[in-house]
């Protein structure tokens, strides 16, 4: 992506590494315990920025640095890691982001709390239902 070049050097545009740095930060969040998944993921990336270094125009450099910054949502909100148990079953790894849009509550582990929560979802109307319309 557009680089000034100092002596013998190629100094990568700003934003890019701007980017660079945001999508890094995503990435140890995403694969946080697995270090090979995250290796792999930023040399792939590095690779898909190296694809774009001869761009020249901002609109053209905005474009590829808004298709970044939507994967790199889209890995904070949509991947999620599991841990593989004894019994041969998964324990994923749940964060808030992966709630997409709704409102997760704190319960502090506390069982009675979930079951209730869960009762009231249970009971609550199924959408365009309502209980009094006859």
């Amino acid at each position: 992506m557009s680089s000034k070049i100092i002596g013998e050097i190629a100094v990568p545009n700003p934003k890019t590494m701007m980017m660079y740095r945001r999508m890094l930060k995503a990435m140890m969040r995403a694969f946080k315990g697995d270090y090979e998944m995250f290796h792999m993921s930023r040399i792939e990336f590095r690779k898909n920025i190296l694809e774009y270094k001869d761009i020249q125009t901002k609109k053209e450099l905005n474009k590829v640095l808004f298709g970044f910054e939507e994967g790199r949502r889209m890995l904070l909100k949509n991947i999620m890691q599991g841990d593989l148990q004894n019994d041969g079953s998964y324990r994923w790894n749940v964060r808030r982001e992966h709630a997409m849009g709704t409102s997760v509550k704190e319960w502090n582990d506390d069982p009675d709390k979930i079951l209730e929560e869960l009762k009231k979802i249970k009971d609550a109307p199924e959408p365009g239902k309502d209980k009094d319309i006859v």
